[in-house]
């Protein structure tokens, strides 16, 4: 891809659009293929000592982080989450978290860096 100059110009490999406030942003993926297939399925680590928090979701311009322990695809094909959302472990789907937007029209990203790591680890962390 090249622009009116002529310079070679990298493709994206998210999808990227125009914000009614035109501002450009990347609409991050959550949960891509590659992701959700290491995802354990929901109720795996039920009997597990100190799960392990396999993605971290959190709001840029918030406190809302939420640490996915496993998920598993309903039968509308949505993707349910377990996981600890805060400061409790709960229930979240990834069209509830999809349509979340704060003031900034910022809506949910993922942590690209994140290990997987322990219920503990993060609890002792305090994130």
């Amino acid at each position: 891809m090249s622009n009116a100059e002529g310079l070679s110009v990298p493709a994206l490999p998210e999808q990227v659009e125009l914000s009614s406030n035109f501002l450009w942003r990347l609409e991050m993926k959550l949960v891509p293929k590659e992701i959700e297939a290491t995802l354990p399925p929901l109720y795996s680590q039920e009997n597990v000592a100190d799960p392990v928090a396999v993605i971290k979701l959190f709001h840029p311009c918030g406190r809302y982080t939420l640490y996915v322990l496993e998920g598993s695809r309903e039968p509308d094909d949505d993707l349910l989450f377990f996981g600890l959302d805060c400061d409790e472990l709960g229930y979240v789907s990834l069209r509830e978290l999809e349509s979340i937007r704060g003031p900034l029209g910022i809506g949910i990203e993922r942590d690209l860096h994140f290990k997987p790591t322990p219920l503990s680890g993060i609890r002792k962390r305090g994130d």
